[in-house]
């Protein structure tokens, strides 16, 4: 649900409208860096779906290397200067990497604080020289932690550099009900600008012979960020072996080397797992997604380890308007 948020804020963007009770504005450019969601099957629909401005939506998807026509994924703070130039050539407000944990460079260990400010600070002084707000995803860690600052993988140093920080989380309340019809609840863990806003809460909804949901607010909530993760360190045993299974499964489908995204999503259906599911496995476990070939061609293989940035430094950035890429229905995805 915080892909769905996120892209919510941004189609809100790309229409003037408000934001978390914001005053209504002129419509601004948002720019995704996205490693999970696929444009066709994934980006466009939703954008569509919560009525958005797909022609203001622009997708940061790779940098060219070399001479050869090769390209690799933007990683930071490799890549912040490409980044600049894409936010300036299209007046962006607002900048959305999700995950970014999938966004660090090779040289970057996110469980070291130092490391990690190495990329915070020079996204911290992007956003300020251009005025877009930068928006970084994470997911939460297994088995919670004492509070809600430390709910996020990784270093303290992702909360303690950015201005604001918040929690998504299921509603604890909802737990005996279907997990599509579970509310969710969007709390405030820090914030550096201003007093700490009221919880609210939302739900995901998805209108009859549509396939993205739409989202809809409901109100505030008392608890808590602390509350949230207090309740996510609870959550049922049989959630996180759930997990873990599929993450077992993920690496010996790969165990043999790189593997056709498409042809991953075909024995995922097959063994019973939910294609959203199967991509934050994919990156909890440090799933590698390279791109063969280019336009309606491409490829996308999957593999597990590390791939070597190479020498050779980008040269340009190869950049998406999402309102140019016709949506698929799932069945085609990936």
């Amino acid at each position: 649900c915080k892909s769905v948020l996120t892209l919510d804020t941004a189609a809100r963007l790309t229409r003037g409208q408000s934001v978390l009770g914001s005053a209504p504005h002129a419509p601004r450019n948002v720019v995704l860096v996205t490693y999970e969601d696929g444009l066709a099957d994934t980006v466009r629909p939703r954008i569509d779906a919560l009525g958005g401005d797909p022609s203001r939506v622009f997708v940061f998807r790779a940098v060219a290397v070399g001479n050869d026509g090769d390209e690799r994924t933007p990683t930071f703070p490799d890549d912040v200067e490409h980044l600049r130039a894409i936010i300036e050539e299209h007046g962006a407000a607002l900048v959305i990497i999700d995950p970014l944990g999938a966004a660090l460079g090779e040289d970057t260990d996110s469980h070291k604080d130092a490391s990690v400010r190495r990329v915070t600070a020079r996204l911290s002084r992007l956003a300020e020289d251009t005025g877009a707000c930068v928006l970084g995803v994470r997911h939460l860690i297994k088995g919670g932690a004492a509070n809600a600052l430390r709910a996020g993988g990784g270093s303290i140093a992702f909360v303690a550099s950015a201005r604001v920080a918040s929690l998504v989380s299921l509603h604890p309340d909802d737990g005996d009900k279907p997990q599509h019809e579970r509310r969710r609840l969007l709390a405030c863990v820090k914030n550096n600008l201003a007093q700490h806003p009221p919880t609210r809460m939302f739900e995901l909804w998805q209108p009859e012979g549509h396939e993205h949901p739409r989202l809809r607010w409901l109100g505030e909530s008392p608890l808590s960020a602390d509350d949230l993760n207090a309740a996510h360190s609870l959550a049922a045993p049989e959630e996180r072996d759930a997990a873990t299974e599929r993450a077992d499964w993920l690496r010996e489908v790969l165990s043999a080397g790189p593997v056709d995204s498409r042809e991953i999503l075909k024995l995922c259906r097959a063994a019973g797992y939910a294609d959203r599911s199967l991509r934050r496995t994919a990156h909890a476990i440090g799933v590698l997604v390279r791109r063969e070939g280019s336009g309606a061609g491409h490829r996308s293989m999957w593999e597990i380890g590390t791939l070597a940035t190479p020498a050779t430094p980008a040269r340009q950035e190869n950049v998406a308007r999402v309102a140019g890429v016709d949506p698929i229905e799932a069945d085609e995805a990936i």
